[in-house]
């Protein structure tokens, strides 16, 4: 019913949304900051049409059914688009990632604002309460470690029988038995994914931690860094929730793109 009144059909704004291809669809339709997550062939004219319409909702046919956003009473619309998520309730959530940027929008799906938190300001501040900070991990982590796991798995070699879950916490000293895992979420995997956790406990730089553990494993170094850079993201977020600096995590993750 939605698509059935509001269609509107690309061609009517300009024929190279046509040329467009969209990146990601978010549950049935689609809402894209296009300055974020667009291509276009003609990428002048696309920034152009980007700033003045920043959201787009499509359907799934590529049908264009509403275009807002952009600058207006109330709220700070951020430098540069980056980042859009669509809570269950059907409100839409940006942010950006521009220098000044340092606060969180909420719209209904119309575009018609609700809520600011934070604000635009130079620098940033954790311990500021009236700005939020740029994220930890952004969509481009996680995007790389997608694509990182399809590498890894279209070339997976003969499946072991994994832990699932070894870090220190569930290893115990065994005495004259030596060390002692417990609590296995036992799976079929990649010989090298059960020592992600070592390498990346932060403990020491990256690839020092790496070259220890190939060492003493004999494990294929590619697959073991390409797993840590698959994991990198998630072990970054756990660590800065624990007050650890998770940088060196992410910079190698990054580093391997």
């Amino acid at each position: 019913m939605l698509a059935q009144q509001s269609r509107i059909h690309l061609a009517r704004f300009d024929q190279q949304f046509a040329n467009w291809g969209m990146v990601e669809l978010c549950r049935q339709f689609s809402l894209l900051g296009l300055s974020a997550f667009c291509r276009a062939r003609d990428y002048r004219r696309a920034n152009r049409l980007a700033r003045m319409l920043p959201v787009l909702l499509v359907d799934q046919s590529g049908n264009l059914l509403r275009a807002w956003g952009g600058p207006g009473d109330g709220y700070q619309w951020p430098e540069n688009e980056h980042g859009i998520f669509v809570d269950d309730n059907d409100f839409v959530w940006l942010a950006g990632n521009g220098k000044k940027d340092g606060q969180l929008l909420k719209f209904t799906m119309d575009g018609k604002f609700v809520l600011q938190i934070g604000k635009q300001g130079q620098g940033n501040d954790s311990n500021s309460t009236e700005r939020l900070g740029s994220p930890v991990v952004g969509p481009d982590d996680f995007a790389r470690a997608r694509a990182e796991r399809d590498r890894l798995l279209a070339t997976s070699p003969k499946p072991v029988l994994l832990h699932g879950d070894l870090h220190y916490s569930n290893m115990l000293d065994g005495g004259d038995r030596g060390l002692v895992a417990i609590d296995p979420k036992a799976t079929l995997g990649d010989p090298a994914f059960d020592a992600v956790d070592f390498v990346l406990d932060a403990t020491a730089p990256v690839e020092q931690r790496l070259a220890v553990a190939v060492a003493a494993t004999g494990l294929d170094g590619d697959r073991l860094a390409g797993w840590c850079r698959v994991v990198a993201p998630t072990i970054a977020v756990s660590l800065a929730r624990r007050g650890l600096d998770p940088s060196d995590v992410l910079r190698f993750a990054r580093a391997g793109s």
